[in-house]
């Protein structure tokens, strides 16, 4: 299935189509798997073909991406809790969502100062940069986390994280201690993020929301405050997360509707 889908991959604002022979070509697919696995992608509506050979994204992407905006527990969750916070505090707030080794922002909530933030909704953040990221990995078991921390050494000393593993093992413990983190810079210069993780019903950690703000408005606001009013938000969306992700409420609901 992964094989399947790494051919969506392929597709970018800079290479809206492809050719199936390119495709396969590019992921280095045997011709009748390629083309197999390209039948199934325009079997299910997530390619399309037109031209002589040629495909792009198909209309199933756009009806999955309503699909999740309307089923997503965490979005369901979150959206009321993030919104009351731009509400009561005039900040950008990103909802950030893991899924296994991609974090992703599944959600951009515009506050007073309409900042141009590059990592909008269904951006792949880096795992080594920014604050949603950083406090999301510094919540994942030790031989994930050495991983990532494998995966780029160099980046994770530029950003501060620690100049080996030893320190950088420490820099995420203290995260975990506080219970949020903070970048600067490390995304959009100029800008400044604190986040706090979100965890699923079984205690993993499945996300974070970030208040995005300018470094200038950082420092003339009382940052205690607003971790807090992150810290706080971020805790009672997991709290909502784990009670909409109940499987004992849905077997409620099931038993309900047959009686």
């Amino acid at each position: 299935m992964s094989r399947t889908f790494a051919l969506l991959d392929l597709f970018t604002p800079a290479r809206m189509v492809w050719s199936a022979e390119a495709m396969i070509d590019h992921c280095g697919y045997s011709r009748p798997t390629g083309y197999r696995y390209i039948r199934e992608l325009v079997e299910t509506g997530l390619l399309v073909r037109f031209g002589d050979g040629f495909y792009s994204l198909g209309p199933r992407v756009v009806e999955l991406d309503l699909l999740i905006r309307q089923a997503d527990p965490l979005l369901s969750a979150g959206l009321p809790i993030i919104r009351d916070i731009v509400a009561r505090t005039g900040v950008d707030i990103n909802l950030i969502r893991r899924y296994d080794e991609r974090i992703v922002t599944i959600h951009q909530e515009s506050g007073g100062d309409h900042l141009l933030i590059s990592f909008g909704r269904g951006r792949q953040l880096p795992a080594l940069r920014g604050a949603g990221s950083k406090v999301i990995i510094a919540h994942l078991p030790r031989g994930r986390l050495k991983r990532i921390y494998d995966s780029d050494p160099e980046l994770a000393a530029q950003v501060g994280y620690g100049e080996n593993w030893l320190e950088f093992r420490n820099t995420m413990s203290a995260i975990r201690r506080t219970g949020f983190a903070l970048s600067y810079g490390e995304l959009d210069d100029g800008l400044a993020g604190v986040a706090a993780p979100i965890f699923g019903i079984d205690g993993v950690v499945i996300g974070s929301i970030v208040a995005a703000l300018t470094q200038q408005r950082l420092a003339l606001i009382q940052i205690d405050k607003l971790t807090d009013t992150i810290k706080t938000g971020a805790a009672r969306i997991s709290e909502e997360v784990a009670i909409i992700s109940d499987p004992a409420r849905h077997i409620g609901e099931k038993m309900g509707a047959e009686i």
